[in-house]
């Protein structure tokens, strides 16, 4: 069987995988995000913000059902170089953006629960708020990481492969660095640093990236075309 997918159907998965994070992005900055301190007795939901958390969890969920084949295609396409090294930074980049986009939706979830539901007392709310939104926060580090240990990966099989340009090796890496450091921004002081890496840098370079691969199969698969139709004979 060939390692090389068919180069439409790479350009396409690129498209609207990179499409699907950009609009997961806009919800993201679209969508209100309490910092601590908070709780139930001082957070409140209006209709707008619930509606803003069910779009951006709705989002995230989209970028990850499109992601899988994506990835797959990609990890299938560098399996020529090292079909291990593919193999591994195929598995990676999947579980990885999956917990990180669950960790979306689930604090989004306690987002809208903390807004919406009542506590018996200022005391539990103080309590319940920060514990149902922390309870999420673990996949954060934990799937940017892993995310970007499989972005590093397939950038190092993309540099010199004669299939991509250098240049989306280096967005690949940048990303696949921002992954890893969400972790130890997130255990310091810098909030604002720790909210540009999670919620800018890691969507835009994939975004980035998800695009470079749609034009240039979308390309191949146009030059293809022409280079079959050149062969076939006159009837």
């Amino acid at each position: 069987m060939s390692t090389t997918p068919n180069p439409f159907l790479l350009a396409s998965s690129g498209l609207v995988t990179g499409v699907l994070i950009l609009i997961a992005f806009v919800a993201e900055a679209m969508t209100p995000t309490p910092f601590f301190p908070f709780s139930q007795a001082t957070f409140s939901a209006s209709q707008t913000d619930l509606a803003l958390w069910s779009f951006r969890s709705f989002a995230w969920g989209l970028f990850a059902v499109a992601a899988v084949p994506f990835f797959a295609l990609v990890g299938r396409l560098f399996r020529h170089r090292n079909a291990d090294v593919a193999s591994i930074a195929t598995l990676l980049s999947v579980v990885g953006a999956t917990l990180y986009v669950l960790r979306a939706i689930l604090q989004d979830s306690a987002l809208a629960a903390v807004g919406t539901l009542a506590a018996p007392s200022a005391k539990e709310a103080t309590y319940q708020a920060p514990l149902l939104f922390s309870m999420a926060n673990p996949l954060l580090p934990l799937g940017g990481a892993i995310w970007g240990l499989g972005f590093i990966l397939f950038g190092a099989l993309t540099w010199n492969s004669g299939i991509l340009p250098n240049w989306m090796a280096v967005v690949a890496v940048v990303g696949g660095v921002a992954g890893w450091a969400i972790f130890p921004v997130l255990n310091s002081s810098g909030q604002f640093i720790g909210y540009v890496i999670t919620e800018v840098l890691v969507p835009i370079t994939t975004a980035i990236w998800c695009f470079a691969w749609a034009m240039i199969f979308l390309r191949r698969g146009r030059a293809t075309g022409r280079t079959d139709e050149a062969r076939v004979p006159a009837g």
